[in-house]
């Protein structure tokens, strides 16, 4: 037999079983079975792929690439020029003012002083400072009469307004000074109140007024 003939020899055979199969009821059955579970198996195959199969997370919205690579190109000169402008506010403002406000503390210098009289002494004291004063020194002559362990000193401007309250100890020799700093102080009328701090024997008659005026030269 060659090769020609066997060829034709397979086809028949392939032929007459086609024709068995389709023509025999039992065969037929088989067939179909066969083809049904071919199609299960595919159905649970395909069920447990998409099973395994990870779905998909959503993912959190993230900058965008430039922007990630654009912030530390600018937050490096934002940063050099926030410290280049502080630098310069130390050195021109801050550094030379204390310096003066040191050099001034070192060194001798008088200060306007005044002896405030009490409320009805007649006319008001007068002390005169200028732009380069810093503070103003103010005598007062309390009433150590009636003994008095320690004042309270109360300053009022021309509106009413407490510009100080200064605990004092009581003096030896009855005077007490005072030295006010002059910055936010208006040339203007003031008055001083002297309240004893003894208790039982502090009544508002005790409470002693001074006035001085402020003026600029």
């Amino acid at each position: 037999m060659d090769h020609e003939e066997a060829i034709k020899l397979r086809a028949a055979e392939r032929y007459i079983l086609q024709e068995h199969y389709f023509m025999c009821v039992e065969c037929a059955d088989e067939v179909r079975s066969v083809f049904a579970l071919a199609d299960n198996a595919k159905s649970v195959f395909a069920g447990q792929a998409q099973a395994a199969t990870p779905r998909p997370v959503a993912l959190q919205e993230r900058p965008s690439n430039w922007w990630i690579r654009l912030r530390p190109a600018v937050a490096a000169p934002v940063a050099a020029a926030l410290l280049l402008g502080v630098t310069l506010y130390q050195s021109v403002w801050v550094i030379p003012r204390l310096e003066r406000d040191l050099a001034n503390v070192n060194q001798a210098q008088t200060i306007p002083s005044v002896v405030a009289r009490a409320a009805t002494r007649g006319e008001d004291p007068v002390v005169e400072i200028s732009e380069h004063d810093r503070f103003v020194q103010l005598i007062l002559d309390v009433n150590v009469t009636i003994p008095d362990s320690s004042y309270t000193l109360e300053v009022y401007d021309e509106a009413g307004s407490l510009r100080f309250s200064v605990p004092a100890p009581a003096p030896s020799r009855g005077s007490l000074h005072l030295l006010l700093p002059v910055t936010g102080l208006k040339p203007g009328p003031y008055m001083i109140r002297v309240r004893p701090k003894s208790g039982a024997g502090s009544i508002p008659e005790d409470i002693d007024e001074y006035n001085f005026v402020l003026r600029s030269k």
